[in-house]
């Protein structure tokens, strides 16, 4: 899994469709949490 499907699936089938339970979010919101912090890196330099 990637962060930028995890935050796809979190959009779509978390807020939109309802569909996710709390089990099926953590993963995803540390995928997007890990990818955000390796591009704050790469932006700081």
């Amino acid at each position: 899994m990637n962060g930028w499907d995890a935050g796809y699936t979190l959009h779509v089938w978390g807020f939109h469709e309802s569909k996710l339970s709390v089990d099926d979010v953590i993963p995803r919101v540390n995928e997007v949490k890990k990818m955000l912090e390796e591009n704050e890196k790469i932006l700081k330099g």
